[in-house]
């Protein structure tokens, strides 16, 4: 019986099976530099209050900003401040974001450390 006779008609082209290539191979070292990951302190998670320095991540939690210019000055005059405000507003957990390790950065850390 020939082959045709065997199979239905079809305007279908035949199904090509296609495999990419892999981006790595067994025994290299794989590279994740194109993944952006953030920083754990740079997203609070849901039900926290946040504490923001410089440009304001969205939450939908209460904030407040210590600076949003990034001015250390700025942020250690509102610190306790704005601490004691979402403290009144019965927040569970504050989220700070990351506060630069130079200057009076690196106090405004320590005082966030024991706090």
């Amino acid at each position: 019986m020939p082959e045709s006779a065997s199979r239905p008609a079809s305007n279908l082209p035949p199904l090509s099976l296609h495999i990419p290539e892999p981006r790595y191979r067994p025994g290299d070292t794989p590279d994740f530099g194109d993944i952006e990951v953030p920083a754990v302190e740079a997203t609070p998670r849901p039900g926290e209050a946040y504490l923001a320095f410089g440009a304001a991540a969205p939450h939908d939690g209460p904030v407040r900003n210590l600076s949003a210019t990034g001015d250390l000055h700025e942020a250690a005059r509102n610190l306790f401040s704005m601490l004691h405000d979402l403290d009144a507003l019965g927040a569970g957990t504050i989220a700070v974001a990351p506060i630069p390790q130079t200057g009076l950065g690196e106090a405004i850390n320590d005082r966030l450390v024991r706090a």
